[in-house]
């Protein structure tokens, strides 16, 4: 409940309640307005957004600088008006740098978004459905994580000219639909 507890601080459309109302009552289990998968996604793009203190606006998420949306089962030439917004999943997420990017300063933005420091948040697993994740271009460090990479649908990955350590884990191998 935790997840829910800190978006439902913020959001009014995730929990029947508000986090006040269910601290007042002991035993009280509110109903959660939205499924699970969405209410991951919404969670893993926020602290994706604050790991790299980059500014979004709304509650849409499919609206955020860099994410792009397609419904549940849907075309890609399906307008994304015509799907209901539970069903909504990013399938994109870009942030690339620009080429030369270590002449700008973190956080300044360029074409794509800010350059990103730090480490790629563990919780961008939750980003199921994932197609093309683009963050090349930027100082993002540490290790790729093995539990980051069960994306079944990713065709894109890219995360060069960054400053990730190590080596690749073996999990990569589970990225069947990989083409980049």
């Amino acid at each position: 409940w935790r997840t829910y507890r800190q978006l439902a601080n913020v959001r009014t459309d995730i929990l029947s309640h508000s986090i006040k109302d269910i601290q007042q009552q002991q035993n009280y289990h509110p109903t959660l307005l939205m499924d699970t998968e969405r209410i991951l996604q919404i969670y893993a793009l926020t602290i994706f957004y604050e790991t790299y203190t980059w500014p979004r606006e709304g509650y849409d998420e499919c609206t955020w600088p860099g994410v792009t949306c397609r419904g549940l089962g849907v075309h890609h030439e399906t307008p994304i008006n015509n799907v209901r917004s539970d069903d909504l999943r990013v399938v994109a997420l870009i942030v690339k740098g620009q080429d030369g990017a270590t002449s700008r300063a973190v956080g300044e933005f360029g074409p794509y978004g800010p350059l990103l420091e730090g480490e790629l948040p563990l919780e961008s697993m939750f980003l199921r459905h994932l197609e093309t994740l683009d963050v090349s271009h930027n100082m993002i460090g540490g290790v790729l994580r093995g539990e980051m990479m069960h994306w079944k649908n990713m065709k894109v990955l890219a995360l060069n000219d960054n400053r990730i350590e190590g080596t690749i884990p073996p999990d990569v191998g589970n990225l069947y639909n990989l083409q980049k």
